[in-house]
């Protein structure tokens, strides 16, 4: 019986495998090509694996077929295989597609032929084939629906003629443009018709100003749009169907919504292995218990449970989210497995033409042995972004051999171009009209002739000449001085002001030095400024007319954990300065001047709250009776407070016809800034509150001033900071004040 069982599948074995045997080792004496009418017999073996000569591989020979037929000349490919004295002759029959020798279409109102022949993809002279057809008919479906002709029909036909020729004709019939009458709910009774149609993109036709217009692909986005608004609102069994009728060209659109029952977030827990205790696990829930169910709250709370673990090191973590339905509330169990910490074993770059390696290394934040950390290789991604040297930036995390690892590569695009001739014009609401023009390579590299790229050096010869001001500076900086966050550079500089009451100028040099920690600096400036005061009209300052050297020593302290440099989002930023300028320094006029400035981001969504502290106190020292008029600080517009005129803050002459500046100076900037472009984010709207003043000597807050309003903010590559457009209202200006101005600016910073 046994002998029996195995008798079956040992013969099926043998005849499988009896082929390969007999043909095995053995040479192919010839290989004949039949049925070829067009496709030569030498383009077909330079085709194939199986040549003369060769030793015969059925497997081959049929992966040789496979490969003729996916050519698309041919409609069947066969072969037959004769055992000779000489070896394996070999026999190909194959039967081609015929050649497309003209192309029609029906009459088209929208489109000329040779439009539709383009779309179509296909040409006279190529092989005709199901798959070339098939293709050409999506094309042509595609450009309909591309020009609002939807539900138009596209099907061929083929007509054969000499030669194994075809004409290929493309019988359209063409739909038309839908419009949108109505647009009908059922099954809604949480929410009016009348705001889940506010939510669509589609709108009801209503002429002139709606025309109603359909796109199959805004209607999806259109339900799925209904259903997230549904989910996100206590809804999270709500399904949302749709389907549409047409009639003499309008459309109606029916949607039957099932809502469910409506849901509440109930309570929150944790088990498995959270290692982080509850209290800190809970910092993640940006929801509360009782409140109206929301998906979207549900998915941002488990993306940051797993953030945080990811920041941990742990960027494997299992979080399995276990609903249980208690009533009308929803409980929720967070199963947490964290898995094993991994740590960065190598940073590989690559893409990088022209920027050197180590200047991209020193802008990660994350470092091989660390542990893995989300968020540190999201702000090495955003130092590497402040640069502005590249055009693409990939920073991913791949396996390394052990496993407890990951590699970080690092791919890189380099910009054609870091240098930027720049010229034009402008307004702002101190200088009026302003034009500039300025040279600057980004990425500098001193010691690197002829090509001088690549190091991230910056140097920059500027010229700026508004209706106030004639400024011409050559500066250069060199950001890691012997490799080390240590910053070196001289700026050379003649500037002359021209205001209502007075002019000075400014012809000097300065070095700066700077030591930077990973959220800490600590810099100095030295200066030496030959300073001239001439035509002044104002009384109290006469005395200030001449010529004096200033000599001055400016030792900055700073702080900063933003998240990027140009319009950020998110962090602190804190500089304190104070620069001495006294008799044993050079100097013929002596002062101390101490400011400090604080800027405070929060991400809230969509939204950023911005809050700006400026102040500022200034002391003459000595020798010297008064503090110079052009180190007095003027207040009001951008920077201060904006609804007043710029320099009209604070104290006037005692005629009252100029203002004076002051000794000291305060200003609180709130703001709150939306992106009004979605993905690139180059233009923000902002609404504003600010209060502050300018006094004579102490501060004064008994004495504020109040400014509010709206603006807007351009984002633009070749400006360290984004165009300012802001109108404010003065809310308690003195009767002298206008009530409310608009303020513009933009920085040509170094």
């Amino acid at each position: 019986m046994l002998l029996q069982h195995l008798i079956r599948p040992l013969f099926l074995l043998i005849s499988f495998f009896l082929p390969i045997s007999l043909y095995a080792g053995d040479t192919i004496s010839s290989v004949t090509i039949k049925g070829n009418l067009t496709v030569s017999t030498q383009r077909i073996i330079l085709m194939m694996k199986t040549k003369v000569g060769g030793e015969f591989d059925e497997q081959i020979l049929k992966r040789d077929i496979q490969n003729l037929m996916e050519t698309g000349y041919f409609s069947s490919a066969k072969y037959s295989v004769d055992k000779t004295e000489k070896g394996m002759d070999v026999v190909i029959e194959l039967i081609e597609n015929p050649r497309i020798e003209e192309i029609r279409f029906d009459k088209s109102k929208y489109f000329k032929k040779d439009e539709l022949e383009k779309s179509a993809g296909i040409k006279k002279g190529d092989y005709c084939n199901e798959e070339l057809l098939n293709n050409a008919i999506l094309q042509l479906k595609k450009k309909y629906d591309e020009k609002g002709i939807w539900f138009s029909d596209v099907s061929y036909s083929i007509q054969p003629i000499k030669e194994n020729r075809v004409i290929v004709k493309f019988n359209i019939k063409e739909g038309g443009k839908i419009s949108v009458s109505r647009i009908n709910f059922s099954g809604n009774s949480a929410f009016k018709s009348d705001l889940l149609r506010k939510k669509m993109k589609i709108k009801q036709r209503k002429m002139p100003f709606i025309k109603g217009t359909f796109k199959p692909e805004i209607l999806d986005a259109d339900i799925k749009r209904i259903e997230d608004f549904y989910h996100n609102n206590g809804y999270p069994d709500c399904n949302v169907k749709v389907s549409t009728s047409i009639e003499n060209r309008l459309m109606t659109i029916d949607i039957s919504i099932y809502e469910g029952q409506k849901m509440f977030f109930g309570s929150t827990k944790f088990s498995g292995n959270p290692l982080f205790s509850v209290e800190h696990l809970k910092k993640c829930i940006i929801y509360h218990e009782g409140e109206v169910y929301s998906q979207k709250k549900f998915d941002e709370t488990q993306r940051n449970i797993s953030r945080m673990y990811s920041d941990a090191g742990y960027i494997r973590p299992s979080i399995f989210p276990i609903p249980t339905v208690r009533d009308s509330k929803i409980d929720v169990e967070f199963i947490i497995q964290p898995g094993e910490k991994v740590y960065i074993n190598e940073i590989n770059i690559t893409g990088n033409t022209i920027t050197k390696d180590k200047v991209i290394r020193r802008e990660f934040v994350i470092h091989p042995g660390d542990e893995y950390s989300g968020a540190k290789i999201s702000k090495s991604f955003n130092n590497l972004a402040d640069l502005q040297f590249f055009d693409e930036i990939e920073i991913l995390p791949e396996p390394a051999k052990n496993e407890n690892f990951v590699d970080l590569n690092v791919k890189v695009k380099d910009k054609e171009r870091t240098g930027i001739f720049a010229f034009g014009g402008g307004y702002s609401s101190v200088e009026d009209v302003i034009g500039f023009i300025s040279i600057e390579q980004r990425n500098f590299d001193i010691s690197d002739p002829p090509h001088f790229r690549g190091a991230g050096q910056d140097i920059r010869l500027q010229a700026e000449m508004g209706g106030v001001t004639r400024n011409f500076m050559l500066s250069f900086t060199e950001p890691y001085l012997f490799d080390r966050p240590i910053s070196f550079g001289p700026d050379i500089f003649k500037i002359t002001r021209d205001w209502d009451d007075y002019t000075e100028e400014h012809n000097g040099l300065d070095i700066r030095v700077g030591r930077r920690w990973e959220n800490l600096s600590l810099g100095f400036k030295v200066m030496t400024d030959d300073v001239k005061l001439s035509d002044i009209d104002i009384p109290e300052f006469q005395s200030q007319k001449g010529s004096n050297r200033v000599n001055s020593l400016t030792t900055t302290f700073g702080f900063q954990n933003l998240d990027r440099k140009i319009l950020p989002k998110q962090g602190d930023m804190l500089q304190v300065s104070v620069e001495y300028a006294g008799s044993i320094l050079g100097s013929d006029i002596e002062y101390v001047k101490t400011t400090l400035e604080n800027d405070y981001y929060k991400s809230l969504g969509r939204f950023v709250f911005h809050s700006k502290t400026y102040a500022g106190k200034v002391d003459e020292l000595d020798s010297s009776q008064q503090v110079p008029i052009y180190e007095r600080f003027f207040g009001g517009g951008i920077g201060t407070v904006r609804g007043y005129k710029e320099r009209e803050l604070g104290p006037r002459s005692a005629n009252g016809k100029y203002y004076l500046g002051g000794q000291s100076i305060f200003a609180q900037n709130l703001e709150l800034l939306y992106p009004l472009t979605r993905e690139n984010e180059i233009l923000w709207g902002v609404i504003f509150y600010d209060i502050g003043n300018v006094w004579d000597e102490d501060f004064d807050f008994g004495d504020i001033k109040q400014g509010a309003g709206v603006g807007i903010r351009i984002k633009v590559p070749i400006m360290p900071a984004p165009i300012q457009v802001d109108y404010g209202w003065a809310i308690n200006p003195e009767s002298y004040q206008d009530h409310a101005r608009v303020h513009i600016g933009f920085t040509l910073g170094f």
